[in-house]
């Protein structure tokens, strides 16, 4: 009886340690793919809310703390509204070319109007409208109700590298008359 001395793999054993291989670096490169896609997808939709929540909280603390709302402004849908401060300037709340902004005039002499764009030039405001509520009579302070939409600005991303959040909120004065 003669033995032979087998070295090294035969051709089935080295078929299917490349088969695994090949089926773990697929594996492990999806992962991959799939942490980098929901790592963009968070800071996406982060900066979509950091800028809803910066409009929204400037917003609610402008009309909280005005002193009073013009009467033209009342029971209309519309997209700005004006407040009159405690201080008896005016501020404008508008809702255009995709941005929430607010409006100031009264200070200095002669009134200059500062625009100050509420959000940032990476998301986008949609069907944003504000509605002043006047009760008759006045028993109770007038409100505003608060509605948009805001999402990533730009086109043509993939669904899953997208971000939007609706905001709505009903602020009303502290003070009534």
């Amino acid at each position: 009886m003669k033995m032979t001395n087998q070295r090294g793999f035969s051709l089935i054993e080295l078929l299917v340690v490349i088969v695994l291989i090949g089926i773990i670096g697929t594996i492990s490169t999806q992962v991959f793919i799939l942490g980098f896609r929901s790592q963009g997808k968070s800071e996406i939709l982060k900066e979509v809310k950091q800028n809803g929540d910066y409009a929204m909280s400037v917003v609610e603390s402008f009309v909280r703390n005005a002193s009073d709302i013009p009467r033209s402004s009342c029971n209309t849908n519309s997209n700005s509204f004006s407040i009159i401060a405690a201080d008896g300037f005016t501020t404008t709340f508008v809702c255009s070319n995709a941005v929430i902004a607010s409006q100031s005039s009264g200070f200095p002499i002669p009134t200059p109007t500062i625009t100050s764009p509420l959000t940032g030039s990476k998301v986008e405001v949609s069907s944003c409208t504000f509605r002043v509520v006047c009760p008759t009579p006045p028993l109770a302070p007038k409100y505003v109700f608060i509605n948009f939409r805001i999402s990533q600005a730009g086109s043509g991303l993939p669904v899953d590298q997208t971000a939007s959040l609706d905001y709505q909120s009903t602020v009303s004065l502290r003070k009534y008359y």
